[in-house]
């Protein structure tokens, strides 16, 4: 089966759209990174291409950064640039594998 990051064409116009739908979409991708060592190289270069590339489309003066440095897991760190071209951070996700018993 094809994988796919959402059922259907996701455009997201508005901050607010953005830090309520895109960590679970993130999520997913992070997920994937783990057993798909192709599309992490992939992901970690060009975050924002290759959720477009999956038909996940984010505002212009949205961008995300992967931080590789000093974690053993990428953190995927999502910015809102502001008219002054401040950069925001909105949200950040790290996947974290944890055991119960």
């Amino acid at each position: 089966k094809e994988f796919r990051l959402v059922k259907q064409e996701t455009h997201f116009n508005t901050s607010d759209q953005v830090k309520r739908f895109l960590p679970d979409i993130l999520g997913r991708a992070l997920a994937r990174c783990w057993i798909d060592r192709g599309f992490m190289t992939e992901f970690l270069q060009d975050p924002k291409g290759v959720l477009a590339s999956y038909a996940v489309f984010l505002p212009e003066n949205v961008t995300i950064e992967i931080e590789t440095e000093g974690v053993t897991r990428p953190k995927v760190v999502v910015y809102e640039i502001g008219p002054l071209g401040k950069p925001k951070r909105l949200m950040y996700l790290q996947l974290v594998m944890m055991a119960g018993k």
